[in-house]
């Protein structure tokens, strides 16, 4: 059995009290009367009800991104002409970002932060890093539409207001 870290006080490392917070996470391994440590079936489940909670939304991405993906590319074979084309192609490169944005920014990191514990891996201190990442993700969503679509790219990097 890995050994746990020691765990801190969030008042001792932030300086704020946990009773005016909310926040969501497990104590998986606890410790029973004896002293002995044992996996809470209980903090299970409910990671396990978080899981399905992350899934629904992460299932969704991939499905309507996959559909999408289809859609544009039988789109761009129909095209009529180069802009149409060009168009679409653009399209695309932005989908493809904005499928992959949420990953890395949400999924991924929520996820280490939510599991590493469980395997007895200590995350305190890329915890910052993780809550920066998922913080940062409202503003780095739209950033695919400005920069892989010619016209919101030249309309937003005109100098003309």
């Amino acid at each position: 059995m890995a050994k746990m870290p020691k765990i801190s006080n969030v008042k001792e490392m932030y300086d704020i009290d946990a009773d005016k917070m909310t926040y969501t996470g497990c104590l998986y391994w606890r410790i029973d009367r004896f002293g002995n440590r044992y996996l809470s079936k209980k903090d299970l489940i409910g990671a396990l009800n978080l899981t399905v909670i992350m899934n629904i939304p992460f299932f969704t991405i991939v499905y309507f991104g996959t559909k999408s993906y289809r859609k544009i590319q039988e789109l761009i074979s129909q095209g009529e002409n180069d802009y149409s084309k060009k168009l679409q192609m653009q399209l695309y490169k932005a989908l493809v970002a904005q499928t992959l944005i949420p990953m890395v920014f949400l999924f991924i990191p929520v996820g280490f932060l939510f599991y590493c514990p469980l395997i007895g891996i200590d995350i305190s201190c890329s915890s910052l890093l993780i809550t920066f990442f998922y913080s940062f993700y409202p503003a780095v969503d739209p950033l695919p539409n400005l920069l892989f679509i010619d016209e919101y790219r030249n309309a937003f990097f005109s100098e003309k207001i």
